[in-house]
Formats: structure tokens, sequence, C-alpha cells
């Protein structure tokens, strides 16, 4: 049958992430975890599955499920993700307690050749930060590769790195070829290619359990800086029941912010399966015929080719739709 579903994520303890804020504050009860750095929550990658655990197919892997309703005659993936080899998306949310590693992702070309999966576009939706948080994005000054690799080496890459200020709502496209760290004090929703594939190249003077890929992060890397940042915040769109504000798009998603008042109506067609990440809020995610409760920090998958359904209550939650 095809219906919306829940889904449970996939935990990671990396160092420096959060000390309970996904487990207490966004329902994350059943993380193994007391440093929980990431929730996957929509994920067919095989570093970190989501389950299903609502409707026919509960317990299935996210991946088990799209191939059993597949093997039922269901396409629930969409058009815009029969172009691509694998699962098109990563939805995740990052608590980060201290300032991450700097690093940097390859373009889908050097991906392919040299990891064998897609590059990896980003985007940051901050969710929650600390008044003084900053994320490290681009460099603030033009530079090249023998003046980036000696001021890794010598320990000064930071003077180059711009820090921007982030505050709730703030929304950033990380492209391929961007240095960037995450800052501390800082929780956001992450949506980005199905890919885990990340050069690291610095870690503060930090101890690190994890190798540096220094020459390939050279090959890769973008030495200009950015001509944005922060991405614009168009006017909402305004609805009977709810708001839907633009967040970001790019040639692999497009993200909406959806304030849900009363009810949001929504149609999942043949292009694309819809994800929704709740930030806030309770309710239901309703349709003719069955039903399936939110609260803050649940995750819900709804089929391409479902057509209409509704969400109910008063929350706040991120739409991403694949290309």
């Amino acid at each position: 049958m095809l219906q919306p579903i829940r889904l449970r994520p996939a935990y990671k303890d990396y160092p420096h992430g959060g000390h309970g804020r996904l487990r207490d504050e966004y329902g994350k009860f059943d993380t193994p975890y007391e440093i929980t750095a990431e929730s996957w929550e929509l994920s067919c990658h095989k570093n970190g599955e989501s389950i299903v655990v609502s409707g026919n197919h509960k317990g299935k892997t996210l991946s088990a499920y799209i191939q059993a309703m597949k093997e039922e005659g269901h396409d629930v993936v969409g058009t815009a993700g029969a172009k691509y080899d694998r699962f098109p998306l990563l939805v995740k949310f990052l608590d980060s307690d201290q300032d991450l590693t700097l690093q940097v992702h390859p373009t889908d070309e050097y991906g392919y050749r040299v990891e064998h999966e897609p590059g990896k576009t980003e985007m940051w939706y901050y969710v929650e930060c600390e008044p003084d948080a900053v994320t490290y994005y681009g460099f603030n000054r033009e530079t090249n590769r023998e003046e980036y690799i000696q001021k890794v080496n010598d320990g000064t890459i930071m003077d180059m790195v711009a820090a921007v200020p982030v505050k709730p709502g703030d929304a950033i496209m990380v492209t391929s070829g961007t240095i960037h760290a995450v800052g501390k004090g800082t929780l956001l929703a992450e949506i980005q290619q199905n890919s885990d594939t990340t050069y690291s190249m610095y870690n503060y003077g930090r101890p690190c359990d994890f190798p540096f890929q220094l020459e390939e992060s050279a090959d890769v890397m973008n030495y200009n800086p950015p001509e944005t940042v922060i991405l614009p915040k168009p006017e909402p769109e305004v609805f009977d029941g709810f708001k839907k504000y633009w967040v970001a798009d790019c040639q692999y998603f497009t993200v909406y912010r959806l304030e849900v008042e009363s009810k949001a109506v929504q149609t999942a067609g043949t292009d694309s399966f819809h994800h929704l990440l709740f930030l806030s809020g309770d309710g239901e995610v309703k349709w003719n015929g069955g039903s399936v409760p939110y609260h803050k920090g649940d995750s819900v998958f709804v089929p391409a080719n479902f057509g209409e359904y509704e969400i109910t209550g008063n929350g706040v939650c991120l739409l991403s739709i694949a290309k």
C-alpha cells in the first residue's frame, strides 16, 4: 500500500558533537551514544540507513522499503530520482558542541572518478545558534594551491577562512569545492547529495582519530571567495492554514519551510518524493485512509506518485524535494 511513512534515523557519534540536545530536545531517545553529533533522518547510504517505523514495511531499511515497493509496482522515488545511480538525497540533523573540522567536498566528476560516489553539494539551515555563532565558509581573499598547502602545514589556514555570523533561520548553500566548517553552538538541518565523501585538512591543533586529505582537498578546492553566503529570504506564499517559505534551490534539490497554523495541503506528484523534517510542533500527516503523528524532530517520507496529503496541527517543517 502506498502511504507516507515515519523514519528512524541512523546516529553518528563524531567527535565535537552535541552532548544530548538531539536526544533531549528533538526526541532522539533511542540514540546509543552519549555524544550524538548527527542523526541521518533520510538516508539510503551504506554508512547509515534510516529505518521505516510505520506502515506495512515497518522495520525495513529505507532502501529495502524502496525495493519492496518497486516490486509491488510503486515508484516511490519519482522521475527526478531516476536520473541518478542511487537514492538522490541525504537529510540530517547536525549538532556541534565545538568548531567542527575544516573540510571540503569534491565535485561529481572528481567524486565518481576517485571515490566511486557522487560529489557533495549541501544546504545548511540553522535551527538553533548561540548568540555569537559563526560558520567558517570560503576564503576571505583570493588564494592558490601553494599558499593553501603552506598555511595548512604551518597552522595559519584560519587566517584566510571567512568567519560568517549566523542566526536561526539562516541558510547557506555549501557548494562542492568550498572550504567550510560548522562553528560551535549550532544545531542545523542539512540537506545534501547522497554522498559521504569529505576531505578534512585542519582540526585546530586538536588530536584526531582520522587522517587528513591535504592533496585531495587541494585538488578540488575553489580558491576564490564566494559571492554569496547567507541565502536570501523571500516573502512567504500565504495559504489557508499555512505559510510556505522558499529556503534553497540547486540542481539536486529544492527546500521549503512550511509554517503550519492549522492545515497545509501538499501534493507529491510523479517527479519526486517529499521529505518532511519537523523542527517544532505536534500534529499529524493525514491522507485519505490514514495518518501518522509527528512531533519535534520527526522525519516523514511521502512517496512520489502519492498525490494529496495534509500536514495538520501547529508546527514547522522543512520540505525537501529531489530534482
